[in-house]
């Protein structure tokens, strides 16, 4: 269940649901631009404007405000691993997922895997919350990532042969 300003927006399978605090309006169905596609939603995120809602095989519908209903378009085809949370931290938005993904998006549209440790990659990443200084993710058996907001190092090398 994700909350915005007036409205309530909940997912589940096959099923998004806007409350508006005296009715449950469903938000999905048939017409592509007004309803988003009947899919399992599992986690998502508001900022002042629209709803950005996830769920299985990395699936994004947004929702936006027409009026006194929602505008739904989906960006893409997903990143085919499962979004489990999601989060937003001006300016990103970020979702994490199986198999240690961690997505991340300026504005919900196009959305960058970000590269986690190897041991990482066959955990489950249920909740990620932070601040504009540190991110942490937690997941399945114990794993815990976190991301601090500084510069770093990166090594590379060239091979020529």
């Amino acid at each position: 269940m994700v909350a915005g300003p007036a409205v309530l927006m909940a997912g589940g399978d096959g099923e998004l649901r806007a409350f508006n605090g005296v009715n449950w309006n469903t938000e999905t169905g048939a017409q592509p631009g007004t309803k988003a596609p009947s899919w399992t939603y599992l986690s998502g995120v508001h900022n002042s404007r629209e709803f950005v809602m996830a769920g299985r095989v990395g699936y994004v519908s947004i929702g936006s405000v027409s009026g006194s209903a929602y505008s739904w378009r989906t960006p893409g085809t997903g990143s085919r691993n499962w979004l489990w949370d999601m989060t937003r931290i001006a300016p990103f938005y970020i979702g994490v997922g199986e198999y240690g993904t961690i997505l991340t998006s300026e504005t919900g549209l196009n959305w960058e895997v970000e590269y986690v440790p190897g041991t990482a990659t066959n955990s489950i990443l249920l909740g990620v919350a932070g601040n504009t200084n540190q991110l942490v993710s937690v997941g399945s058996e114990g794993t815990i990532l976190y991301s601090l907001n500084t510069l770093t190092n990166l090594v590379s090398t060239n091979l020529v042969v």
